[in-house]
């Protein structure tokens, strides 16, 4: 039987929540959520005729993903625009990916498009709004009228991940990553390493049901080559942004590590994750990460 053949029977959903509160900063990218829905209905999406072909003999998965990001600078408790600190944003984006794995070849290639809204019409005002006036203990940010005005984004992303060496406990793995469009058009190169009890990555998403637990830390670190980024140069189409960072770091890093625990088909994964600088002036930024994932 084809791999392709047997992920028929593979749906899940994941949610992924990002935020800085862990740290005590309310900046840069300060919060953020994913929701991916997994089904093999989704491989008849039209869409699909531009992502990455893959082998017949390999894993292939699709996604329907929406994402949502919010922005703030440092100084949040002004109403008037802070020259050389983050722009208030927001956005957006509706996306459909498909990930293929090749366990022959220790090779996952991904591919996503994604398309949406940046601006106002993006709601970042209003829920953080609603958020610090009902859950946060910080009062809510007296800014956002200064936002990074409404736009269209569109993007296409692609990420090539190669196993670079495996023993039973641990794993090293390359990611070579490319995406054209807005929010971000940027090339990413780093490394992952993997160490515990878990199955093979290059199994895929599946995984999650062949062990009954599995636990393992994860670190990782990629160099970001940027050639444009929105969320501080604003849109292509809409040039009325009263706060925008006109000469942005064409080259920062980003860390991450954390720990994931798997139960069956159920996961959670926790993770820390720190951008160097991304313009000139700004600061380290940390915020954390978790993913829950439940596959049926």
């Amino acid at each position: 039987m084809l791999w392709s053949q047997d992920t028929d029977s593979y749906h899940a959903f994941s949610l992924r929540h990002d935020n800085d509160i862990n740290f005590s900063t309310d900046c840069y990218f300060t919060s953020g959520v994913e929701l991916r829905w997994y089904a093999p209905v989704l491989s008849r999406s039209p869409l699909t005729r531009l992502l990455l072909p893959s082998p017949s003999d390999a894993h292939n998965y699709h996604a329907l993903s929406i994402t949502h990001h919010m922005y703030t600078p440092k100084e949040i408790f002004t109403p008037d625009v802070v020259p050389n600190d983050h722009p208030y944003s927001a956005y957006i984006l509706l996306g459909e990916i498909k990930e293929s794995y090749d366990q022959a070849k220790k090779v996952r290639k991904t591919s996503s498009i994604q398309v949406g809204l940046i601006g106002p019409w993006a709601g970042g005002m209003e829920i953080q709004t609603l958020l610090h006036n009902n859950i946060s203990i910080a009062d809510a940010a007296e800014g956002w009228p200064n936002q990074i005005q409404n736009d269209l984004l569109l993007q296409y992303r692609i990420q090539f991940e190669n196993g670079l060496y495996s023993t039973k406990h641990l794993e090293l793995i390359s990611n070579l990553q490319a995406g054209i469009g807005l929010p971000q058009t940027q090339a990413i190169a780093g490394l992952r390493l993997r160490t515990g009890w878990f199955t093979d990555f290059f199994l895929g998403p599946e995984t999650l049901g062949l062990k009954k637990w599995q636990f393992y830390g994860f670190l990782s670190g990629n160099m970001h080559l940027v050639a444009y980024n929105a969320v501080l140069q604003g849109g292509l189409f809409n040039p009325n942004n009263k706060h925008v960072i006109k000469h942005i770091n064409w080259i920062y890093w980003h860390l991450q590590y954390g720990l994931t625990l798997v139960h069956k088909k159920f996961s959670v994964r926790y993770s820390v994750n720190v951008n160097s600088p991304g313009f000139a002036n700004a600061l380290w930024h940390h915020w954390s990460e978790i993913t829950i994932t439940a596959a049926f």
